[in-house]
């Protein structure tokens, strides 16, 4: 049984490629827009790795959980890594990316990216018709949050 969820989403926008990174590596702005983040934890920052590790708490309704990540920042490609580092035996594997591409002087490309493997198949029973509705919401919730910032 294929226990991997993914979702790819592929959007041109008309703004300015470091505008945009910088809006995507804010991560302790998050609970503002994106509709389950409750709440970030930043627990280090290493300017020299351009590494994050936080706590990203997730909620919805009764469901509560804490996502500690490392969030690798690497400015020159502008892409943004996201990686879960305790998975509490749910999770086998996560990886979440942002990757930027200037087209040309207005246009930026930004490709979203996530994937994880579920161990237990009553969660993957349980997330699997939430999951593409879910992460359809955060990307056009970081869209919303380009496009008001930057217009």
């Amino acid at each position: 049984m294929n226990r991997s969820l993914y979702y790819c989403d592929n959007k041109s926008l008309s703004y300015d490629i470091h505008d945009i990174f910088n809006i995507i590596i804010d991560i302790e702005k998050y609970p503002e827009f994106l509709p389950l983040c409750s709440e970030v934890v930043i627990i280090s920052k290493n300017e020299t790795t351009n590494e994050i590790e936080a706590i990203l708490k997730i909620k919805k309704g009764f469901f509560s959980y804490n996502f500690k990540c490392l969030i690798q920042i690497t400015r020159s490609d502008k892409l943004i890594t996201i990686n879960i580092l305790d998975y509490k035996n749910s999770l086998k594997n996560f990886k979440c990316y942002w990757a930027l591409k200037k087209m040309d002087n207005l246009t930026t490309n930004v490709k979203f990216f996530i994937d994880f493997d579920i161990n237990n198949s009553i969660m993957l029973f349980t997330m699997k018709p939430l999951f593409h509705y879910q992460t359809k919401l955060v990307s056009k919730h970081f869209m919303h949050r380009i496009i008001k910032l930057l217009d």
